[in-house]
């Protein structure tokens, strides 16, 4: 659970523990994982109140949290990498809870600078490759 950039994401399907790079767990108890992870203080995110018309431009264009590797905005397989504050201010910003992750109110106004969208925008958030 000490793994840099592990956490629980929450969305309208269950949830997923990230727990190594490329490594997930799913499951379908969000409250009693919920629970667990922020006892353990594990950082979570928790979005099934968020609209899926909302969350679907973060998860298909922007980039996932770097679990366990570093961060990398340029990747060779398609997969860019951003801190996990990034990414979770991210969702924050379209409404999702997140919590035992403090930074991650300031991250989502950093994303511009990156390149990235702002949140609600139609602009993909990565430049064309």
């Amino acid at each position: 659970m000490a793994v840099e950039g592990g956490h629980l994401f929450i969305g309208h399907n269950g949830n997923l523990l990230y727990y190594a790079c490329s490594a997930m767990l799913h499951g379908y108890d969000n409250d009693a994982m919920k629970a667990a992870c922020i006892a353990a203080g594990l950082p979570v995110i928790d979005a099934p109140q968020v609209a899926i018309t909302d969350l679907w431009p973060i998860v298909v264009s922007e980039p996932e949290a770097a679990v366990g590797t570093p961060e990398q905005l340029q990747s060779m397989d398609w997969t860019p990498y951003a801190s996990l504050a990034v990414v979770a201010g991210l969702y924050q910003a379209v409404g999702a809870e997140v919590l035992n992750l403090p930074t991650a109110t300031v991250t989502a106004q950093a994303a511009p600078e990156r390149g990235w969208r702002q949140p609600g925008a139609q602009e993909p958030l990565l430049p064309d490759r």
